[in-house]
């Protein structure tokens, strides 16, 4: 279903968007974490000697460790996002493509105006007999001729 393929299309860009903005946030406060609270926990555990601040800068390294491979995941997600779009705009060229190559065109009625300016025939959606409300319209017309 064209309309479907849309839908997906826009709701994978949008998802794509907001990884990107979860990414760069993330990869600038890594950055600011290490650069300041670490470095600070590195110098007071250096200064004291002190056990447990020894402990708490490993801690807040590890931390900041699982974060980093959090953000991986995110750029791996963000990949596949990437590599979805055009195969779905792919599928909708498919259908043109038959739309085209077909000797009746037939668009369901959730199909894009793009999709049913290729059709010879427009009908309902699936879900309310456009199959049937199809083969009605080429039989009236074959019936007509």
């Amino acid at each position: 279903d064209v309309a479907m393929f849309d839908q997906m299309y826009e709701l994978n860009t949008k998802y794509y968007k907001e990884l990107t903005m979860y990414i760069l946030a993330g990869k600038k406060r890594l950055e600011y974490l290490r650069a300041h609270d670490l470095a600070d926990l590195k110098k007071k555990a250096e200064t004291t000697g002190a056990q447990e601040d020894a402990q708490a800068y490993n801690d807040f390294a590890n931390l900041c460790n699982r974060f980093e491979k959090k953000l991986h995941d995110l750029e791996l997600t963000r990949m596949i996002s990437i590599q979805m779009g055009p195969q779905t705009r792919l599928l909708q060229n498919n259908d043109t493509q038959m739309l085209e190559k077909a000797g009746i065109g037939v668009a369901m009625g959730s199909a894009t105006d793009y999709v049913k300016s290729f059709a010879d025939i427009e009908t309902t959606d699936v879900y309310h007999d456009g199959i049937y409300n199809a083969v009605k319209q080429i039989l009236a017309q074959e019936a007509g001729e």
